[in-house]
C-alpha cells in the first residue's frame, strides 16, 4: 500500500529537520553546500506541493469548514515564515555560532509546524475525504513535489575536474 498523505508530509518534514540539524552541528568536513541545496530544494518543493493539495482539499467542498480554512491559512503563513528564515540562514556564513543557533531555532519551528499539522490538518482531511480521495491526495502531493523539484536547479556550483597544464 502506498504511503498516505500524512506519512509523506511528515517524512519530508523530518528530512528538512535533519538537514537543519546537520547545519547546526556541522564540522569543517561537512558538505555544507550540498546540505543547503538539499534543504532549499526540499523546502520549496514541499511548500509548493503542500499549497497545491491544500487548495484542492478546500475545493472539494463548495463551503469548506472554517477550521480547515484557518488551519490552511496558518500552515501557509508558517511556510512563508520558514522561507524567510531559511533565506536569511542561507545568506549567512554558516560556520558561525549565530548561524548554527539560527538553524536550531528554525529546526524547532519546523518541529512545531509538523506537530500542528499532524494534530490539526490531517484529522480534518481524513474527516472530509473518502479513502480514494485520500489516496489521490497523497499521489497529487507526490507528483506536485516531484514536478517542482524537476523545475529547480541546485545553487551549488558543480565542481569540474581539475586539469593539469602540461608544457
Amino acid at each position: 500500500m502506498a504511503p498516505d498523505f500524512s506519512t509523506l508530509v511528515h517524512d519530508h518534514h523530518l528530512e528538512l529537520e535533519q538537514a537543519l540539524l546537520a547545519i547546526a552541528h556541522a564540522t569543517p568536513r561537512t558538505p555544507i553546500a550540498d546540505i543547503v541545496d538539499g534543504l532549499w530544494l526540499g523546502f520549496v518543493a514541499h511548500a509548493e506541493a503542500h499549497s497545491v493539495v491544500l487548495q484542492s482539499v478546500q475545493a472539494t467542498d463548495l463551503d469548506p469548514p472554517d477550521e480547515l480554512r484557518q488551519v490552511a491559512d496558518r500552515l501557509v503563513a508558517d511556510h512563508l515564515q520558514q522561507e524567510h528564515a531559511l533565506r536569511d540562514l542561507i545568506a549567512r556564513d554558516l560556520s558561525t555560532r549565530v548561524s548554527r543557533q539560527q538553524a536550531l531555532q528554525l529546526y524547532e519551528h519546523m518541529r512545531r509546524h509538523d506537530r500542528f499539522e499532524r494534530d490539526r490538518l490531517h484529522p480534518l482531511v481524513v474527516q472530509l475525504l473518502d479513502a480514494d480521495s485520500l489516496q489521490q491526495l497523497a499521489a497529487s502531493y507526490t507528483i506536485e513535489r516531484m514536478r517542482v523539484l524537476g523545475l529547480m536547479r541546485p545553487s551549488a556550483p558543480v565542481e569540474k575536474p581539475r586539469r593539469e597544464l602540461r608544457v
